[in-house]
């Protein structure tokens, strides 16, 4: 899963994400980066929507189905699905209205996954060498007035993210670890005439072959009421221990 993730870049290096495509941020000034976007808050995250994929639009991270983003009934909106599993997004009725012509690719340029050691849990920053800027598939709602939501859709996890993500219940109940779909060649989810099969094949197949590196950072993460949103403390790596030895990746 995915529930917290940093974009740390300058605006203008977001532009720079694809050589090939006039990309720009859209609204100007609305941009700053962010060290800890933790996902429960429903802040925005910064997509690439498939209807204009030359642009960067903010958007509140937790899909919002568009009967509810454009209902007006004065219920209070519920940012729920902040991830959207490839196995079910065909038939889920609130996924499956975006996955054919709202995709998007979600900017980041690393994301937190909680690893447990004994009784503990330790928060693992995960990012490519350099820590370059990467994009997540996902899917997006939009209603009238431009308000985005958006959705990273999540994949079985490789060896190193079910070593990495081990939590208890999904020891218990059997259950593979999942992780964010990190797409290798990001611009081909956005195309208009991929079909079912397709779409399918990007998400088992397109993945980074890129190995990520993942390194422990503060569990002051975990604290109640804190918040690491624009501290760079909450990327830099801090090494644990106990009888097994150091935490490595």
């Amino acid at each position: 899963m995915c529930y917290a993730l940093s974009l740390s870049k300058k605006e203008h290096q977001l532009s720079d994400f694809h050589t090939q495509t006039d990309l720009f941020v859209d609204p100007p000034l609305v941009y700053e980066p962010t060290f800890h976007n933790n996902g429960f808050n429903h802040e925005n995250v910064f997509i690439i929507p498939q209807e204009n994929a030359n642009k960067i639009v903010p958007a509140r991270w937790g899909l919002i189905p568009y009967e509810e983003l454009i209902s007006g009934d004065g219920k209070p909106i519920k940012f729920d699905n902040l991830n959207t599993r490839d196995d079910k997004v065909f038939t889920f009725k609130s996924w499956s209205d975006s996955i054919f012509k709202n995709r998007c690719l979600i900017l980041a340029d690393g994301f937190f996954e909680p690893h447990r050691r004994g009784e503990q849990s330790y928060p693992v920053y995960c990012y490519l060498e350099g820590h370059k800027l990467f994009a997540f598939a996902g899917i997006y709602t939009e209603n009238e007035d431009e308000l985005y939501t958006a959705s990273i859709i999540t994949v079985k996890g490789n060896n190193q993210f079910q070593e990495i993500h081990n939590n208890k219940l999904n020891y218990k109940k059997k259950l593979d670890a999942r992780m964010p779909l990190v797409l290798d060649d990001p611009f081909h989810w956005l195309r208009n005439d991929l079909d079912k099969n397709a779409i399918t094949e990007l998400m088992m197949f397109g993945s980074i072959k890129e190995d990520f590196k993942a390194h422990t950072v503060t569990r002051e993460l975990y604290a109640q009421g804190k918040s690491f949103t624009y501290n760079p403390k909450a990327i830099e790596p801090i090494i644990y221990s106990d009888l097994f030895g150091e935490i490595e990746f």
